[in-house]
């Protein structure tokens, strides 16, 4: 199977499918956040005066920064938030992807036709993969192992990290 198979078809359903599925208009209104509103009750909701424990604790009232900090976020007329606000719309958004996306194939195609033309590769999985059979299926496996474990190792890290950092709050 040659790596270059994937035709642009493809790739162009993928992005249609994509778009069809998203909540954008097509027009210079997806470029646009504008501000959500956040009913009443939805407020009362998130913004009560117990403390959000795990099960089992009994419930405690929030200290008194919580209220000073509730009261300084509502001064001036500014109407409090559950959640984040985007900074870039949704129109915004699909073109940083697509454009991101489409520079990396572009790389990844150059990076293909330097190998193929300059060093003479065969344009195969196994020269993309371990350098056309060259390199022991020990190295290849130490290098498949290691990068699993580094990812693995900073997505826990980061895990126990948040836990750690809610505690203190």
């Amino acid at each position: 199977m040659k790596m270059g198979d994937c035709s642009f078809g493809k790739m162009f359903l993928v992005v249609l499918l994509a778009v069809i599925h998203c909540n954008a208009k097509g027009d210079f209104g997806d470029f646009e956040h504008g501000d959500a509103v956040i009913s009443p009750e939805t407020i009362a909701k998130h913004y009560t005066e117990t403390m959000v424990q795990s099960a089992g604790k009994e419930e405690q009232r929030c200290s008194e920064n919580v209220f000073k900090a509730r009261a300084a976020a509502k001064a001036n007329g500014k109407k409090p938030s559950v959640g984040v606000k985007p900074t870039v719309g949704l129109g915004a958004a699909l073109l940083i992807f697509l454009g991101v996306g489409i520079f990396a194939v572009c790389i990844a195609q150059a990076f293909q036709q330097v190998r193929k033309h300059v060093y003479h590769d065969a344009d195969n999985l196994d020269t993309a993969f371990d350098a056309g059979g060259k390199v022991s299926i020990g190295l290849t496996a130490t290098t498949i192992v290691s990068q699993w474990t580094w990812s693995a190792t900073l997505l826990q890290s980061s895990t126990v990290a948040s836990k750690v950092r809610k505690g203190f709050i």
